[in-house]
């Protein structure tokens, strides 16, 4: 919703702050719709594992959570198990 202020210049000068709040209102709001839509309507919900070396040849395990949309990085196969035991049964 816009309002008008009458200067004493004899100018309207238009302010649009309350649109712009309730645009960002419903931003979230949508933010939140679409992260439920993709939580509900995902197939693959196995997460992907897989080993990476950077250029010194030190491991990393990288994981991608297909409901979450977030990816992990661990420095060991066994952080990578006590991830998943959370994951699943936390």
């Amino acid at each position: 919703m816009k309002t008008a202020t009458y200067s004493s210049k004899g100018i309207f000068k238009t302010s649009s702050h309350s649109t712009s709040n309730l645009e960002s209102k419903a931003s979230k709001f949508l933010g939140v719709l679409e992260k439920l839509w993709h939580a509900i309507t995902v197939v693959d919900v196995e997460p992907r594992i897989r080993q990476q070396y950077d250029r010194y040849g030190k491991s990393e395990w990288r994981v991608f959570d297909p409901i979450t949309s977030q990816t992990f990085s661990f420095d060991s196969e066994d952080d990578v198990c006590v991830w998943l035991e959370q994951r699943y049964y936390a």
